[in-house]
């Protein structure tokens, strides 16, 4: 997809993927620790909120709440529904695109990514990084209007994201 602009932020937790990917898909803490996704609810194709802890997939939806600029305070101001177009749960790789306006008027994709890395001593991090491109006439008004704010809250959640792995123990291999 061409695009106007892109929005895009990452993190090196030091953890490794297997801890930080469950700490990415647990929507129903988002209001803890998330101060840009304050929630995130995952849909079946027609708009039926799935059971927690479901895994999402490929063809479901996404309702989120979203504050810009973040903050820890409050349900999230503006709502944003898109599809999930992708869901690579081996991979750790998730892609989902708005679906709330004409393709003509504002597209966006946007995918969170987790890498592992091991480091000389054998322990594991993980980079996560995520970006959301932005195409379409609208992009335009999205760029110059809250195009700031919405960088702010990525680099926020990444942020947030890396606390809250690093803050919780371990998991225990199994």
């Amino acid at each position: 997809m061409s695009h106007v602009f892109t929005v895009q932020a990452k993190a090196t937790i030091a953890a490794p993927a297997a801890d930080v990917w469950p700490a990415l898909l647990d929507f129903k803490t988002y209001s803890e620790w998330n101060p840009f996704v304050r929630s995130f609810i995952v849909t079946d194709a027609s708009g039926g909120e799935l059971e927690p802890g479901t895994l999402p997939s490929a063809g479901q939806k996404i309702v989120m709440r979203t504050n810009m600029p973040p903050t820890l305070t409050g349900p999230g101001s503006r709502e944003v529904r898109c599809d999930i177009t992708h869901f690579d749960h081996d991979a750790y790789r998730a892609c989902w695109a708005n679906n709330e306006f004409p393709s003509w008027f504002l597209r966006t994709e946007r995918w969170s990514v987790l890498t592992q890395e091991e480091l000389e001593d054998g322990t594991k991090q993980t980079v996560y990084e995520t970006q959301e491109a932005f195409a379409g006439w609208g992009a335009y008004l999205v760029k110059w209007f809250v195009g700031t704010k919405v960088q702010q809250g990525f680099t926020a959640m990444a942020n947030a994201l890396k606390d809250r792995v690093e803050a919780r123990p371990p998991v225990p291999a199994s």
